[in-house]
């Protein structure tokens, strides 16, 4: 049961979670069923991903990205798209990461849940960050308070005001960069 993977993930157990994904994903595979095969990819490239081993993990995404686009899974193609931008972060790679953070905020918007939306706009204000767009990244992080305010979304909230304390320091005006931390 890929719920077994997902426990051992969330614990840090990473190499205890690869059987159970591997299973969920040749389950999913003999009883043709797309959604649980997308959510099956996703998982256990995120578990080779927190092993380091991103040569097995992009493969993994790619595939949940062509399934969910091709069955109009719109959670699961933004979750796709969310890995393969996390992929290109993790390797420090932050145009790629842009280009896929902007094309999993055209399916949020079209998927009209401001969760969601607010989570990628938080992503694009790390990325813009990590770029130096300061401007955009305010913007961005703005957006995921506003968003995450709307939602009753407090871890996002909380990452919202962090994202945004965080380039004000980076661009020297402390008194907001504090009073962000601070909320």
């Amino acid at each position: 049961n890929g719920r077994f993977g997902v426990v051992y993930d969330s614990l840090g157990q990473h190499e205890q979670a690869l059987p159970y994904h591997q299973t969920q994903l040749q389950l999913a595979e003999a009883h043709q069923w797309p959604y649980v095969l997308a959510g099956a990819c996703g998982n256990l490239g995120n578990a080779h991903a927190n092993l380091g081993d991103y040569a097995k993990a992009m493969p993994l995404y790619e595939r949940q990205l062509a399934v969910a686009k091709q069955h109009g899974f719109l959670r699961e193609h933004t979750n796709a798209l969310a890995n393969i931008g996390q992929y290109y972060k993790d390797i420090a790679d932050y145009d790629p990461a842009l280009d896929v953070g902007l094309q999993r905020l055209e399916v949020a918007r079209t998927m009209d849940d401001p969760y969601v939306e607010g989570q990628v706009y938080g992503a694009l204000g790390t990325i813009y960050q990590r770029l130096d767009q300061f401007e955009q990244a305010l913007e961005s992080h703005t957006r995921y308070l506003g968003l995450a305010t709307q939602t009753d979304n407090l871890e996002g909230v909380g990452r919202a005001h962090a994202g945004l304390g965080i380039v004000y320091r980076q661009t020297r005006r402390p008194d907001l960069g504090i009073t962000h931390m601070q909320q």
